[in-house]
């Protein structure tokens, strides 16, 4: 596996908190098995413990607390386990700051946040050659052809938001590794 680049995701943490007016808050890295069901799809599996399941992405996290969220924009860091087969851009584990927008959730405001994401990708590669790809469920970042970060609008219940990729490690660096190789 590749190692974590921390310096990485605390410079996103610092720009998005600093620059971007998102609002850092610790999350649960367990949570509920309904939550759980909330984003990952049908027939996934599940890493579950005793006392709830390890979340699959900050998203859930943030879904776990989702009665106490008032509207604004935030972000959180977490790791994320998948069960996924392994090759060089997955793993069963990694670190994402993940990104989240309560209220006035439109495609306007899922825009904000993918171009805010982008010019985070920008300043820390200090490059701009990130692309944003449409997908069937919302859209990607990519740098030459690898997902950095997927965004779009979720709705569960009453509870409706806009989701995004912050900063995933070690898949940053290693696409910027692999495009400077």
């Amino acid at each position: 596996m590749n190692p974590i680049n921390w310096n990485n995701l605390a410079q996103a943490l610092n720009n998005y908190t600093q620059h971007q007016g998102f609002t850092y808050l610790e999350t649960p890295w367990l949570v509920a098995e309904e939550t759980t069901r909330i984003t990952f799809p049908e027939g996934t599996t599940k890493f579950s413990t005793p006392v709830g399941d390890l979340v699959g992405s900050g998203e859930q996290s943030f879904l776990e607390i989702r009665d106490t969220l008032a509207p604004g924009r935030y972000c959180t860091i977490t790791p994320c386990f998948r069960e996924e087969e392994i090759d060089d851009w997955h793993q069963h584990y990694f670190m994402k700051l993940e990104l989240i927008k309560v209220g006035d959730v439109t495609q306007e405001t899922l825009w904000e946040m993918i171009q805010s994401a982008k010019r985070v990708l920008e300043t820390i590669a200090q490059r701009s050659d990130f692309d944003v790809i449409e997908t069937e469920v919302g859209y990607d970042i990519e740098l030459n052809g690898i997902e950095l970060g997927s965004y779009g609008i979720r709705s569960y219940d009453d509870f409706t938001w806009v989701y995004g990729t912050g900063l995933a490690e070690p898949r940053f660096s290693k696409a910027l590794q692999n495009d400077q190789a």
